[in-house]
């Protein structure tokens, strides 16, 4: 889901969504290439607002939440999709490290 989109009236049934086992990918990473490009703390720091925003603890950034671009990357240049993707898996790897950490 991209994340942008996700409005208050949203937050109670996604939130129950993950409360109830099932992962959610939040597309957080831009589709095509910014001036400058986010860092892995600035995408993971926004997956962090969007699980406060639900109301879900931290740890389902390891357990029930995925980072992913914003939407497909059809019309990124090639770096930029390795860019976004590698943003991706990165926060990723940090949420599976230490969700609390962040």
């Amino acid at each position: 889901m991209d994340a942008s989109t996700l409005q208050a009236a949203d937050l109670d049934a996604v939130a129950a969504f993950v409360e109830s086992g099932r992962t959610v990918v939040l597309g957080l990473v831009p589709v095509t290439a910014p001036e400058r490009a986010p860092s892995m703390e600035e995408v993971a720091a926004a997956a962090v607002a969007v699980t406060d925003r639900l109301g879900v603890p931290r740890s389902a950034l390891r357990d029930r939440l995925g980072v992913s671009p914003a939407c497909g990357l059809a019309n990124a240049t090639g770096q930029w999709a390795r860019t976004a993707v590698g943003l991706a898996r990165d926060v990723a790897e940090a949420f599976a490290r230490d969700p609390e950490a962040i």
